[in-house]
């Protein structure tokens, strides 16, 4: 009742704390945002970053960081944050302390990050350009974890297609900011320009 009532008097933001502190709904709260303010209003942004970030960065929760970080239109550290911890993401560390961070296997080498990081950065630039800061030895080492699993899974044929099909990109090979701005990038690199008009 008083979530409804702070909506009559046009007060969203204390709608929202209503929701996340007293019901306990985040979901809740991120769709009452979304409905009432649009896609990405300030209201959303400041729910994101001030109350479900902290417990993301907690829980190791690199599917949640992502998200976050997508509806925050960061689409550079959002494909980061598939392959990479949340505490490790921007200035993160100083929201939360290393020590409280959950350690959750079942989240962190879920074979489904990696392949969502690579259709990511396959199909819109933005993402492609954020892929270009992961290191390629954090590609191989999770790639070998997730070669395990697949394995363990008796998945064998997808282990030795991983593995087989997956490419690594020569980071220091392309010109990212003089491909935008040319006018022959569709020739220089062809896949730039479909990218580019890719939807985020």
């Amino acid at each position: 009742d008083a979530a409804v009532f702070f909506l009559l008097t046009d007060s969203l933001k204390d709608c929202v704390n209503v929701l996340c502190k007293q019901v306990h709904d985040m979901d809740l709260a991120i769709g009452v945002c979304r409905v009432y303010e649009g896609d990405n209003g300030p209201v959303l942004g400041e729910l994101l970053t001030a109350q479900m970030l902290p417990e993301t960065i907690k829980e190791n929760d690199r599917w949640k960081a992502s998200f976050i970080y997508w509806k925050l239109r960061k689409q550079e550290v959002a494909i980061k944050a598939l392959l990479t911890a949340p505490i490790d993401l921007e200035n993160n560390s100083s929201i939360v302390d290393k020590e409280v961070c959950v350690n959750r296997s079942f989240l962190v080498e879920d074979p489904a990050l990696l392949y969502l990081y690579n259709h990511l950065r396959n199909r819109n630039l933005k993402y492609f350009i954020g892929s270009l800061n992961v290191e390629a030895k954090i590609e191989c080492t999770l790639i070998l974890r997730v070669t395990d699993i697949l394995c363990r899974m008796g998945c064998n044929y997808l282990a030795v297609s991983l593995v087989k099909n997956w490419k690594f990109i020569e980071r220091n090979s392309i010109p990212i900011q003089k491909l935008l701005k040319s006018p022959t990038k569709d020739r220089a690199y062809s896949a730039i320009g479909a990218m580019a008009s890719e939807p985020i």
